[in-house]
């Protein structure tokens, strides 16, 4: 279950940002019309707190709006902004604006380099150079993430350099925008020192932080936000864009858009995976099951589970959710043997089909929606952090039941 060799580009790769308003944001319709009224009526928070999984557009809406705050449009012709024509909405597209302040977090102080700012207070700044490289991909393309190995907090000197540039007037544009890439990895520290700018906001300043886990800020904190929940992003939007963004991606989008957990950023991690390897993983694992093999079983457990104990389990995740695809085709196909139809086109992974009319040759009395449900509780016990090794092991029971007795002389899969 390796990733493919060549690497497929983004044909979006170092466009100029164009369109209109949220243009670049895949789905969240509501979050995009609320904030552009907001805008649109000049009716804005001091603080804004997106919240919710990734890859599902927080970071992506969060500077599309900075932009629109920053653009000179903002003023006269708020409806109209962002212009994406002027020279604050130029810059900000790059991220580079003297007005955009970006705070993430960072790793150890091995790779800074040391860069004196012009301030008159003789202030200085360190930058991280592989920040400073996820923020160029992250102009390009609004869902590049920009979590750096080894970084795992934002520190109290990062919140009191933001508090440092917030008392400062404009360099350039009529306000301040601070963005905060993960803020609920503030250490207790940083947030307790991150309350005074919220308490006493400057009139020409904005926050807007991006959070996964709310309840890792203060309460304190979110409450004196404005507080906007992303949804995980629906199928059909992430199958559209993963269409824009490589139009030879084939019969391979749907599948990723039903294993990308509503995440587009999953979901072009996915496009790189080997999806034969995968989904022959996935039968030859169920086979195991249903031959009650567990020298086979063995053998798929050691393929999937990592041994540098990282527990780094994407590739379990990666394969209960085909497995749950592979059965549901296997329920389909089922369902018109019974009615006496031809289902094909309602599979889900039809290059497999062979195998799953083996499956259902094999097992012709087999309870494909109890196997389903099996392979669901699993991925909710692995999504609570359950032992991997007992989630699968418990699963091939359940399987090995839910396929019923085989018929003689035949061979699952």
């Amino acid at each position: 279950m390796g990733r493919k060799t060549k690497t497929q580009s983004s044909s979006l790769a170092g466009e100029t940002i164009t369109g209109p308003f949220f243009s670049r944001v895949v789905g969240q319709k509501v979050i995009c019309s609320y904030l552009k009224k907001a805008i649109g009526h000049q009716r804005l928070a001091h603080a804004y707190l997106f919240t919710g999984a990734p890859g599902v557009g927080k970071d992506a809406v969060a500077l599309d709006f900075a932009t629109a705050l920053l653009c000179d449009k903002f003023e006269t012709s708020p409806e109209e902004a962002p212009c994406r024509t002027c020279p604050q909405c130029l810059l900000a597209a790059r991220l580079q604006h003297p007005d955009l302040h970006i705070t993430a977090p960072r790793p150890g102080k091995t790779s800074r380099t040391r860069m004196e700012s012009e301030h008159q207070d003789g202030t200085t700044e360190f930058f991280d150079k592989k920040l400073l490289e996820a923020l160029k991909k992250k102009a390009t393309d609004h869902y590049f993430p920009v979590l750096l190995p080894r970084a795992r907090d934002i520190l109290i000197e990062h919140i009191r350099l933001l508090i440092n540039q917030a008392s400062r007037v404009p360099y350039q544009a009529k306000r301040k925008v601070f963005v905060i890439f993960y803020a609920d990895k503030m250490n207790l520290n940083a947030q307790n020192a991150f309350l005074k700018i919220l308490e006493e906001p400057p009139e020409d300043t904005h926050l807007l932080l991006m959070a996964e886990r709310e309840g890792a800020l203060l309460e304190t904190i979110r409450s004196r936000c404005q507080h906007l929940i992303f949804q995980p992003l629906a199928a059909k939007d992430i199958e559209a864009e993963l269409r824009v963004r490589q139009p030879d991606i084939g019969d391979a989008a749907p599948l990723i858009s039903q294993l990308s957990g509503g995440s587009l950023h999953q979901a072009l991690e996915l496009t790189q995976m080997d999806w034969n390897a995968l989904q022959s993983l996935v039968v030859n694992y169920l086979a195991a099951c249903a031959n009650r093999n567990p020298i086979e079983l063995a053998a798929i457990f050691k393929k999937l589970l990592p041994d540098d104990y990282s527990n780094d389990y994407r590739g379990v995740h990666l394969t209960l959710g085909t497995l749950q695809l592979f059965l549901r085709d296997v329920a389909t196909l089922q369902t018109a043997r019974r009615a006496g139809k031809d289902m094909s086109l309602q599979l889900m992974l039809s290059s497999v089909k062979d195998r799953a009319e083996k499956l259902l040759d094999a097992f012709p009395d087999a309870n494909s929606e109890l196997a389903v449900r099996a392979v669901q509780t699993a991925r909710d016990h692995l999504d609570r952090l359950y032992t991997p090794i007992n989630i699968l092991t418990e699963l091939s029971y359940q399987l090995s039941h839910a396929l019923g007795r085989k018929r003689k002389s035949q061979r699952a899969a």
